[in-house]
């Protein structure tokens, strides 16, 4: 029987480097909630602002911030086989022309985890994602897709960005929280077979670990097939 793999593509569990873990033992707590909630690979996504530092810079902090990590594996169950390290890139002019884009790839993969502006996006901004896409060969996944809806009032690009070859992920708590929302992404669910499911997970009180909880309600709403199909899209990142 296959193993079956449930990937957790979206976390801030690393310590000490961005608004996400303060310390190794909120990352420990962290990853003990994972494990318990049935997570078998986990990949860290710090953000990555170019306004900020420098992707040589950031690579640098988030290899020590890992290998903080690596230290309390036994403490917490998990394989360093299962642990990836990705970043999460936020939106910046002429990114699709920055060097060592690749290098903010998830480990070993060409998958890049883009935020894009919390703005009415414009042509040239999703020329940048096409540019990624189609000349750079990088494959999209855009993180938290249902936090930008509400601000494009002008749905022509957003239209575009969604039928670009690329991946949506969405937060658990928009399986979660409230009515309109929910049924947003419910019909994303419905409509789009590229569906990618992350906690966006920051802390231990307001951004916990939460997969566990939105993949009951996606069983119960859409049935397991659907499950199994963002649990193919994750194993497609980390077990290609």
């Amino acid at each position: 029987m296959e193993e079956r793999h449930i990937i957790d593509c979206h976390t801030h569990i690393l310590p000490g480097i961005d608004d996400g873990s303060g310390n190794i033992d909120m990352t420990r707590e962290m990853l003990k909630i994972e494990k318990r909630d049935g997570i078998t690979d986990i990949v860290f996504t710090p953000h990555f602002y170019a306004s900020r530092n420098s992707i040589t810079r950031f690579l640098n902090k988030r290899n020590e911030s890992f290998e903080k990590v690596l230290k309390i594996l036994s403490d917490v169950g998990f394989n360093e086989k299962n642990l990836y390290l990705g970043s999460e890139v936020y939106y910046f002019e002429n990114m699709s022309k920055a060097e060592d884009l690749d290098s903010l790839c998830i480990s070993g993969t060409n998958y890049i985890l883009i935020e894009m502006p919390f703005a009415q996006w414009t042509k040239k901004n999703i020329d940048e994602i096409e540019y990624i896409i189609n000349d750079r060969k990088l494959n999209v996944i855009l993180a938290h897709l249902e936090r930008f809806y509400k601000f494009q009032k002008d749905k022509e690009h957003f239209d575009r960005l969604l039928s670009m070859d690329l991946l949506i992920q969405l937060n658990a708590e928009a399986f979660l929280g409230g009515f309109f929302q929910k049924r947003w992404v419910d019909k994303l669910l419905v409509k789009h077979d590229n569906i990618l499911l992350g906690s966006d997970c920051h802390n231990l009180s307001t951004r916990t670990p939460n997969l566990v909880k939105a993949r009951e309600q996606i069983r119960k709403k859409h049935g397991q097939d659907v499950l199994d199909k963002i649990d193919e899209n994750g194993k497609r990142i980390c077990h290609e």
